[in-house]
């Protein structure tokens, strides 16, 4: 039987597993507009013509290809960051039942340094709240 962890090991792991989930969260913000930018793109060539000019970011590098050859580079970068975005969202889910399981387990209570009284409506995963917010051991 292992020794049970301290109540600031908890809080650690706590904190560490919640920033985790803070990261997932953040990044796959970033991967959903990055996906509505390539949708707009796609919206507003694929009516063009197929020979007209038409530029594109490359590595930091502009070239000048044609929309019939970037409409389906755009197109299938967008469904790789579909794939990733997916991905990417089961993994969240994992880590924040992972958290909830660990927050139950030893029965922490976040509350936040806002100062204000009282309880949030909010969902309970511990995964929202500022970086002000403390776990608290019951």
């Amino acid at each position: 039987m292992s020794p049970l962890p301290s109540d600031a090991e908890i809080v650690q792991t706590f904190t560490r597993m919640r920033d985790t989930v803070q990261d997932f969260s953040q990044k796959l913000t970033e991967l959903e507009m990055e996906r509505n930018e390539h949708d707009l793109v796609v919206k507003a060539i694929e009516p063009l013509d197929g020979d007209r000019k038409c530029y594109r970011m490359i590595g930091g590098v502009l070239v000048q290809r044609t929309v019939a050859e970037v409409l389906p580079m755009v197109k299938e970068h967008m469904a790789g960051i579909e794939t990733v975005m997916g991905n990417l969202n089961n993994q969240l889910r994992k880590k924040a039942e992972e958290l909830e399981e660990f927050r139950a387990r030893y029965k922490i209570n976040v509350k936040t340094g806002n100062g204000r009284g009282g309880g949030g409506g909010g969902s309970g995963d511990g995964a929202s709240g500022s970086g002000a917010s403390k776990g608290v051991l019951a």
